[in-house]
């Protein structure tokens, strides 16, 4: 994680449940602002949601926070096939993790270079 100067200290917190509405903030930000910090209920974080984070200019850095309201099915931190890279038996080919997994290569491995913080509650912020 680089913390060095600017990055993940300033920016507009934006509550984000979708990818497309990161391009709808960027374009409504005041005069003066160019950084988003993404406030993302983890209930919510999907694959598609993640690469778009991990990807966007803009975002400066990313809340996690854990909505108490919904129900949580949670996700994997491993990739779609983790046993890929330990397995003893041989190249394996099962996609086991498909349904949890936040990305093919795991959300361990993910290089998330903005701050990431986790927060317990909505008034933790």
């Amino acid at each position: 994680m680089n913390l060095d100067g600017r990055k993940g200290n300033v920016g507009l917190l934006i509550q984000i449940k979708e990818s497309a509405k990161i391009e709808a903030a960027v374009k409504s930000l005041p005069w003066g602002f160019s950084e988003l910090i993404a406030v993302v209920a983890v209930n919510g974080l999907t694959r598609e949601l993640l690469s778009k984070l991990v990807s966007s200019t803009s975002i400066s850095g990313i809340l996690l926070v854990r909505d108490h309201t919904r129900a949580f099915d949670g996700f994997s931190e491993g990739g779609i096939s983790s046993n890929k890279e330990y397995s003893m038996y041989g190249e394996e080919t099962l996609n086991w993790n498909e349904f949890g997994a936040l990305s093919a290569s795991g959300f361990l491995k993910t290089n998330v270079e903005e701050p990431l913080c986790l927060m317990a509650a909505w008034d933790s912020i």
